[in-house]
């Protein structure tokens, strides 16, 4: 679980969002482990919150490069 927390946090930083929802996603919705309660825990709060905002950059940014991609088609038409 902490690996997949700090692969996670890495690509958000890289502005990776796609990866970084994935392992995030894998954090928040994992079973509890044993002997890491308030920590397990705290982790998958934070990981819940940050796989929001990954999936929210991730749609801002696919309609960018979306808009990218039409305003080339327009200028190749004309």
């Amino acid at each position: 679980m902490k690996a997949h927390y700090r692969r996670g946090i890495a690509c958000a930083r890289l502005h990776h969002w796609r990866e970084a929802c994935g392992d995030l996603l894998k954090v928040a919705m994992c079973s509890p482990v044993d002997g890491d309660g308030e920590m397990a825990a705290k982790m998958k709060r934070k990981a819940r919150g940050l796989v929001k905002e990954c999936i929210s950059e991730y749609r801002r940014q696919r309609a960018g490069e979306w808009k990218r991609q039409k305003e080339a088609w327009r200028d190749r038409e004309t």
